[in-house]
């Protein structure tokens, strides 16, 4: 059976990692947009998957507006190809 792996950054992420992305300079909270979603995607979750030795696995997300962005989908579909649900 393949890994599967069900990750919501809000759920999974460190609060120094929330705060990095998901809140401002004053400490306020952001909302979540797509460039912001991006951003987290590129410079944590893909470099952390690289610290892993994962060699197959599939990246499901809900259908919240940032995760459903096109530049998202393109950006999830270079990195798991016809891996992403």
């Amino acid at each position: 059976m393949l890994p599967l792996l069900n990750w919501n950054p809000l759920r999974v992420l460190s609060t120094r990692l929330v705060e990095s992305f998901f809140k401002n300079d004053a400490g306020r909270n952001v909302t979540v947009n797509g460039d912001r979603y991006r951003a987290m995607i590129t410079n944590f979750f893909i470099p952390e998957l690289n610290n892993h030795d994962v060699q197959e696995l599939w990246f499901q997300q809900e259908g919240a507006t940032c995760h459903t962005a096109l530049a998202t989908i393109d950006l999830l579909k270079d990195t798991f190809g016809d891996r992403l649900i």
